[in-house]
């Protein structure tokens, strides 16, 4: 959704009986700067959040089953939300399997673990790692939207002789990733960009993909500062992990990270340009403003990683 004036955004959940708890979230979608609250499982409007938006800002609600687990099945929720937005209220949403159809699965920055994939389609988020996906007969179509020029690193892990492809709102093609590697895409125009997979020799699959913000206005990182050593898991061959820092023009900064085999650093400026990146450590000079470092493996295994983040000299 997206505000269409500065105020307060309201939102309620209603679980369908008595005892499930639903879990509301707002979350802007450039900053990931998200509030959340659960309801008390009574059959009424509980779990109720407020957070100012801002005006053209985009929003996303997100709703999610949070007692009882494993609970009984189908469970349903309807959620009631006022405010500046150009969004209507949704209808009830019913719990199938394991899957809410109609809401967007939380970013990874707010969960640990891997996602299945989504129905062709649909609109993904930065920092989204799909897993398990196949591919339909006519390749599969995945939706992002931008709100300023930026960059984007995807990353997508297949059979043999598939690959990934961007392409921009107004149809051109962006960059493309072959199974087992990562590609950086400039996204130079705002809009709804499109990417599809598609399997050359007409294997069904599974592929796994993933999509991540690497610019200061295209940007879903886990803010790091100097000094700080962060943690994370690398949960399938196409996942990355990001994170984000505030750099001065002329500081150099030194980054480590260790992990699996193969796993390595990537840091892009406030732009979405490659600066530097290793294997282990390395040092790179800033330019002024949010910088972006990645961390995927080339050999896509997977596992736990550590990464360090520190200020070697300047202001």
């Amino acid at each position: 959704m997206k505000a269409t004036a500065s105020g307060t955004l309201r939102v309620c959940t209603k679980p369908g009986r008595t005892g499930d708890r639903w879990r509301a979230t707002i979350v802007q979608v450039i900053t990931n700067n998200a509030v959340s609250a659960v309801g008390t499982g009574s059959t009424t409007f509980t779990g109720c959040i407020s957070r100012a938006v801002t005006s053209g800002a985009q929003y996303v609600l997100l709703v999610t089953w949070d007692r009882p687990l494993p609970g009984t099945l189908p469970a349903t929720v309807t959620t009631r939300f006022t405010g500046p937005t150009d969004a209507t209220n949704p209808p009830v949403v019913q719990l199938n399997g394991w899957a809410l159809a109609s809401i967007v699965p939380r970013p990874r920055s707010f969960v640990e673990g891997g996602y299945s994939c989504l129905a062709n389609g649909s609109t993904i988020l930065p920092g989204m790692l799909l897993t398990n996906c196949k591919f339909s007969p006519a390749g599969n179509t995945f939706k992002f939207s931008v709100s300023a020029a930026g960059a984007a690193s995807v990353k997508f892990c297949g059979p043999q002789n598939s690959r990934l492809s961007v392409y921009s709102p107004s149809g051109p093609f962006v960059c493309e990733a072959p199974s087992g590697y990562n590609q950086v895409c400039n996204l130079y125009g705002t809009g709804t960009y499109t990417i599809t997979t598609e399997s050359i020799s007409n294997t069904v699959g599974p592929y796994s993909m993933s999509l991540n913000g690497i610019s200061q206005e295209f940007q879903n990182g886990v803010p790091i500062t100097f000094g700080q050593t962060k943690s994370g898991t690398l949960d399938a061959c196409a996942d990355e992990d990001t994170f984000k820092f505030v750099c001065q023009a002329n500081q150099v900064v030194r980054i480590t990270v260790n992990g699996p085999s193969n796993i390595s650093w990537g840091l892009f400026s406030p732009t979405g340009s490659y600066m530097n990146g290793s294997y282990g450590t390395g040092q790179a000079q800033c330019a002024s403003g949010t910088h972006t470092i990645r961390v995927a493996n080339s050999s896509g295994l997977t596992g736990a990683y550590s990464l360090k983040l520190e200020k070697v000299s300047g202001p």
